[in-house]
């Protein structure tokens, strides 16, 4: 809002921007001119970069102006919120970050442990809603585990999101010995059964055959996945 005041209340004044005349409803009916008593209003609503200039109040008989610079700068976007940390309980799920920002942009960046992520088919997506940025990680595993920023054109950048992997330890036992109390076993016969152990951070396992640990009695190979009997 510009004003000037008059010493007479019957005074008419014309307003100019960059010595153009301006009219009341002008730019699409954001101008509006208005008169209490010796003051004289200029309303520019909403203001926008394209209303920076030069502003004359001018009397209409030429004997008296005013003149101001005004300077409309667009407001900086901010981040409202950052993503969040999870941590993620299962191999192979899609995971979604979310960050707020205070006004819309055309684009952001995310980040990975300082490096930016690109945009990958059946592994990351970015995209955003309004004033929402999303990123989307497709198939989670420990190749995803890190700290996750999201950058702003003005290179703010948010709090990091720190994603775990923390899957319960699990284990599976082959056929051979799945779902059996007792086995019956030919003297001198070999007994092979296979143990499957999954979970992160990677378990350990330990097999025991009455108070004594099964390796000191069979033979086992261990594989980066199976533990073999």
């Amino acid at each position: 809002m510009l004003e000037c005041e008059l010493s007479d209340p019957e005074g008419v004044v014309n307003w100019f921007k960059n010595k153009r005349p301006i009219n009341d409803g002008g730019s699409g009916g954001r101008i509006k001119i208005d008169r209490a008593g010796c003051t004289r209003r200029l309303t520019i609503s909403p203001a926008a970069q394209e209303d920076t200039g030069i502003y004359v109040c001018e009397t209409s008989d030429e004997r008296s102006r005013s003149q101001c610079d005004l300077v409309v700068r667009a407001e900086e976007p901010h981040i409202k919120f950052s993503p969040q940390d999870r941590a993620i309980r299962a191999y192979g799920e899609k995971i979604q970050l979310r960050a707020e920002i205070t006004k819309e942009v055309s684009e952001v960046r995310w980040l990975k442990n300082g490096f930016e992520l690109w945009q990958q088919t059946g592994k990351h997506f970015m995209f955003m809603e309004e004033c929402y940025s999303y990123l989307e990680i497709y198939n989670f595993d420990e190749r995803d585990i890190g700290d996750y920023v999201m950058v702003l054109p003005n290179n703010e950048r948010s709090a990091p999101a720190k994603l775990r992997l923390e899957v319960p330890p699990k284990l599976e036992l082959s056929k051979e010995v799945r779902d059996k109390d007792e086995l019956e076993l030919c003297a001198g016969k070999d007994l092979h059964f296979e143990v499957i152990v999954s979970g992160y951070p990677k378990p350990t396992f330990e097999a025991v055959h009455g108070e004594q640990a099964l390796r000191r009695v069979a033979q086992m190979d261990q594989y980066e996945v199976n533990v073999l009997s």
